[in-house]
């Protein structure tokens, strides 16, 4: 008698696939008393991810992306690192003069964004002229004087009077008796 052969059952899924884990079917021989069976990998689905649900980071905090599987539940989340502040080139406010500081700030382009820095810009000092001078004689003062080219501003100072510088006494006239 030829042997009869397996009488399979239809496949029956055992174990279910997941998104990330494989599943598995299984089928056997309806026959009595034959242990004959087969099984069957089922491949993992893969997630059916949602698009992508974003709060967007800032010059100073992060931000976040998220997304969910629409067949597990399951979540993912990314981290968006702060962005850092885009500043502006720096911007003359209140230009130095020859006697007093100035101030320069810049300030971060984004929207939103009040970020604001400010410097110092030192005095720029006096740029002056060479000294015009009026000598002083010796029974009158001089002065000397000179211009900031930057600011107009004049320096002046006086020069005293020389006073006489007297030779040693000289006969002009002898005495006589």
């Amino acid at each position: 008698i030829e042997a009869l052969g397996h009488d399979m059952t239809d496949w029956a899924i055992t174990t279910p696939a997941t998104c990330t884990k494989d599943g598995e079917q299984e089928q056997h021989c309806k026959r009595e008393g034959c242990e004959e069976k087969e099984t069957k990998v089922i491949p993992a689905t893969g997630h059916n991810w949602s698009e992508w649900t974003e709060i967007p980071a800032t010059c100073t905090e992060t931000g976040s992306k998220e997304r969910n599987c629409s067949n597990c539940g399951e979540k993912e989340t990314k981290v968006i690192e702060a962005l850092g502040h885009d500043m502006t080139d720096w911007a003359i406010t209140t230009p130095a003069t020859c006697t007093k500081d100035g101030e320069q700030e810049q300030h971060c382009k984004r929207e939103g964004c009040e970020e604001k820095e400010t410097k110092v810009i030192p005095a720029t000092g006096h740029n002056w002229s060479e000294w015009t001078e009026i000598p002083a004689t010796c029974t009158e003062t001089g002065s000397k004087e000179r211009n900031c080219s930057n600011c107009g501003e004049k320096e002046t100072k006086v020069i005293e009077a020389l006073g006489h510088d007297m030779t040693d006494w000289a006969i002009t006239t002898p005495a006589t008796c």
